[in-house]
Formats: C-alpha cells, structure tokens, sequence
C-alpha cells in the first residue's frame, strides 16, 4: 500500500481504502452471523429451561400438596386411633369431640395448647365439666366403665357356681342333705358327683371342712383349672 503526503497530510490510494473498509465489513459480518447464531441457541436452551422451570414448579408444588395431604391424613388418623382408646367409636360423636376440641384450642397459644388425649381424658374425668354438646355421652361413658372395673376377680367361680347349681335337681339336693338321726355326718357320699359335692360344700361348712381337699378338686374341676401337682 502507497502512501503520499500532501500539504503536511498522508494520503493513501482508495482502492487501498476500499480493501480497508471491505475487510473490516466482512470481519463485523461474521462477528455479527455467530451473535446472531449464539443468540438463537442461547434463545433455545432458554425457551427449554423456561418449560422445563415450569415444568419443576408445577411438581414442587404438587408435592407441597401431596405433603400438606398427608400430613391431614396421619393427624386425623393419630385423632381418631386416640378418641377410639376412650370408647368414643361413633362417626357423628367423633367429629363432635373433634369440633369441641378446636374450639376449645383456637383462642390458646400454639406454645400452651394440649394435646386431643389429654383434653379428652381430661373431661372424662370429670364430666361434668366438658362442653355440653359432649357432657351427656362423657357421663354415659363413665358410668358404663365404671362398674366393668368394679367387677370381682372371682367372676369365673361365680359363673360356675352359677352353672353348678343350675344343674342341681330337687332330688339330688334331696339325696345328698344328710338325714337328722345322722347330723353328724359330713363325709361326702361315695355315689355324690361334683355337682352334688360343691352344692353340698356351698351351704354346709361342717361338710366342707371337713371334705376341704374333695371340694377344691372338684372346684377346679369345674372351672377347668388344673390340679396343683405335689411332689
């Protein structure tokens, strides 16, 4: 490339210009066809992060549900298991004690609120102290575990005294009761069966006594208790 000066100012040929300005064109040409390339797939990946963004929100925020739905399920069943403990096995009589519960609890600070069992066994202690729309089945159910508790340990000895004695005919009752000119005796008869013997026992202490170990043998008997073995 030639170069001439004129004046004091370098000039240089225009068909050398001309090479000047085509290249550089032809370099910003390229620069600008690999922006514009760079940008459509960058425009790309950014359409497709964009779905799969939205993609990842809608399932963030179906396990938030599902989480929220469990978390509703496991508390009413861990209500339900502790409301059926008291005997409380009513649909209708649940969703009651469930209702009286939280509107016992909404006005409470989450730091001093109880638990639906303590709350629960709380007012069945004392029932008369629970909200009236439970008051009356609390005190029901009270009363009806209460004499359930009170009931002897004996009450298989009785329900087979009872048995026993409801086998007990007339003439057999007849046959074991010891004549007057024999008062004396209270040996159990050899023919006696173990019926005849605890009927005997039962309402004649002198025949007991004196028969103790026949009458506990045929006591076990009859509860279907094994004889303690001696040896």
């Amino acid at each position: 490339m030639t170069t001439k000066i004129i004046e004091g100012v370098e000039y240089i040929e225009k068909t050398a210009v001309d090479q000047i300005v085509s290249s550089r064109l032809t370099k910003l040409a390229e620069k600008l066809r690999t922006s514009e390339e760079t940008a459509a797939t960058l425009k790309a990946q950014i359409e497709q992060n964009a779905s799969r963004i939205t993609e990842a929100e809608a399932m963030t925020g179906t396990v938030a549900d599902l989480r929220a739905q469990l978390e509703g399920a496991n508390s009413r069943y861990d209500r339900h298991s502790t409301i059926a403990q008291t005997g409380i096995t009513d649909p209708d009589l649940r969703d009651a004690v469930e209702w009286a519960f939280d509107r016992a609890q909404q006005n409470i600070p989450k730091k001093d609120r109880t638990s639906i069992g303590d709350w629960l066994q709380g007012h069945m202690a004392a029932p008369e102290s629970a909200p009236a729309v439970l008051r009356p089945h609390l005190q029901a159910l009270t009363a009806t575990a209460q004499p359930a508790a009170a009931q002897p340990a004996t009450a298989q000895a009785q329900a087979a005294q009872g048995m026993i004695e409801a086998t007990v005919s007339p003439q057999m009752a007849q046959a074991i009761q010891a004549p007057s000119s024999n008062a004396s005796v209270v040996h159990a008869p050899d023919a006696a069966t173990s019926a005849d013997i605890l009927r005997r026992a039962s309402s004649d202490y002198e025949f007991y006594r004196a028969n103790r170990e026949l009458v506990q043998q045929h006591a076990r008997k009859a509860m279907g208790l094994q004889t303690p073995t001696k040896f």
